[in-house]
């Protein structure tokens, strides 16, 4: 009885080293929306209108600092059985950037590139209060664009030494 009390306890040991759970945000930016990492909020409060519709839901507004040419895409999940919703990206003059596409359970931000450095708002939509988990992800488009050209540079640099090798070649055969 001990002996298999000690196998249980060791599996279960192995099971608990092997589990990698999800990336939580810093301690330092508890309440913060960093890119890349999880964050857990809560709708609660009044019903607001949706901005371009006429549909009123509950919502949450969540603050993210963003450069000129960022791209950001973000994906928004709620527990609850058939609960709606859905969010809008809001340039720093508080405008929809974005389209209001709700779904059952968990709804996605396609990437959207913004144009100018400033405070965005996310904001998460529902049908009903309670809490839901956004993760929002980034890229720099000059950056995405400098990798391209490294890469080119490097397929180029390839090339020519290909071509330096083939010419030498015929060269050497003359």
């Amino acid at each position: 009885m001990i002996r298999f009390a000690s196998l249980v306890v060791a599996a279960l040991s192995l099971v608990l080293l092997a589990y990698e759970p999800a990336p939580a945000q810093p301690k330092s930016d508890a309440g913060k929306l960093k890119l890349g990492f999880p964050y857990t909020g809560e709708i609660t409060g009044d019903k607001a209108k949706v901005p371009g519709t006429n549909i009123m839901r509950y919502k949450a507004m969540i603050p993210i600092s963003l450069n000129a040419g960022q791209e950001i895409a973000a994906t928004v999940t709620v527990p609850g059985k058939e609960r709606l919703v859905g969010m809008h990206l809001l340039d720093p003059m508080k405008k929809p950037i974005s389209k209001y596409d709700p779904a059952e359970k968990s709804a996605k931000l396609p990437g959207t590139e913004v144009s100018a450095k400033g405070v965005y708002t996310i904001v998460v939509y529902s049908d009903a209060l309670g809490p839901f988990t956004l993760t929002a992800n980034s890229r720099n488009a000059a950056e995405e664009e400098e990798k391209a050209l490294v890469e080119k540079a490097k397929q180029l640099r390839k090339e020519l030494d290909e071509v330096e090798a083939k010419l030498k070649a015929i060269r050497e055969k003359k």
